[in-house]
């Protein structure tokens, strides 16, 4: 399976989600959104960074659960953050890494809004918020991989020690 199918996924149910009109369809969706774009960009980090520690920490399992004290999602966040500030001795200042790291903290406590807190109504606005989320991070993806291989063969990508119990 690949992550593309749940933005996929995502745009059908979006489709058809007023015909519905109903709120679960809503939080479904964002949730979708939101698990596209996490798995597209989890799967160029471990590509391009090309450490099992990374990896290990991404795509835990029970065993890595207990080797490290921070969890994939809050761990990608801080990655591009660190991406984020790292990048800034590479090129002439531009905030499209910070805008990425905003965009997709913003998706992922919209998702975990949609998936845990029942009592908060989720409208449209919600889903149109996830939407333009995740084009502006799709726009600015290269930028992204492009920055982290960079780092990669300058041997300066972020710091995963920081992370072992």
């Amino acid at each position: 399976m690949k992550p593309i199918e749940f933005k996929n996924m995502a745009c059908y149910l979006s489709n058809r989600h007023e015909e519905w009109n109903d709120e679960i369809l809503l939080r479904t969706i964002i949730n979708r959104y939101y698990y596209y774009i996490f798995l597209h960009i989890r799967y160029w980090i471990i590509k391009l960074d090309g450490r099992e520690e990374v990896r290990e920490i991404l795509i835990p399992t029970d065993d890595v659960d207990r080797k490290y004290s921070i969890g994939a999602h809050t761990f990608l966040l801080k990655y591009l953050k660190e991406v984020a500030i790292k990048s800034k001795n590479l090129r002439p200042y531009d905030n499209t890494l910070d805008e990425i790291t905003l965009f997709l903290g913003n998706l992922f406590d919209n998702r975990k809004k949609a998936d845990y807190k029942l009592d908060v109504v989720i409208t449209n606005v919600d889903l149109e918020d996830a939407k333009e989320w995740v084009k502006e991070i799709e726009e600015n993806l290269e930028v992204l991989f492009d920055t982290i291989a960079q780092l990669q063969g300058m041997n300066k990508l972020p710091n995963c020690n920081r992370y072992l119990k």
